[in-house]
């Protein structure tokens, strides 16, 4: 008698009959589960842009180039629309970068029958001009030029491309 279950089906004419079944005849033996609420998470939607961000930062820093690495690409294109002493300037500037450079090693560019303050008055108007020439044609981001004093002399005044 264990593993079997009794029915008492009431018919509508008063009579009455028992019916008794096996466990496996009312209950079955197949199992079957289903979820009320889907468990999966999609790690991937979230994962992925933070990945791609992550790369794309890399890169950019990886990447970025110095402005004289800028400069001395299109030198041959300045060399062209600016002036000898302009470039002559310049050029110096590209040879020393990252380091500075005396103020008085770009008087020499100039003739030697000019004063030292007309050279040096030339001068910052040059570096003036060629900072003013390069944030609008290589679309560099003012100041292009860094200036401090020296740090033997503090007298003498240096400067290096940013």
């Amino acid at each position: 008698m264990l593993g079997k279950f009794f029915f008492i089906i009431n018919k509508t004419n008063g009579f009455a009959e028992v019916i008794s079944l096996d466990k496996t005849s009312f209950l079955g033996v197949k199992k079957v589960y289903s979820d009320l609420y889907q468990t999966q998470v999609f790690i991937w939607y979230y994962i992925l842009p933070i990945i791609i961000i992550c790369l794309l930062v890399i890169l950019f820093l990886k990447y970025k180039k110095s402005n004289a690495q800028i400069i001395s690409k299109q030198l041959t294109v300045l060399r062209k629309e600016l002036k000898l002493e302009d470039f002559k300037i310049l050029n110096c500037l590209v040879e020393s970068a990252p380091n500075y450079i005396n103020y008085a090693e770009l008087l020499d560019v100039y003739p030697d029958h000019l004063s030292y303050e007309s050279k040096k008055k030339k001068t910052r108007q040059t570096v003036l001009t060629l900072e003013d020439y390069l944030s609008q044609k290589l679309k560099l981001k003012p100041p292009v030029f860094e200036f401090r004093k020296n740090i033997e002399d503090r007298r003498e005044k240096q400067i290096r491309i940013r």
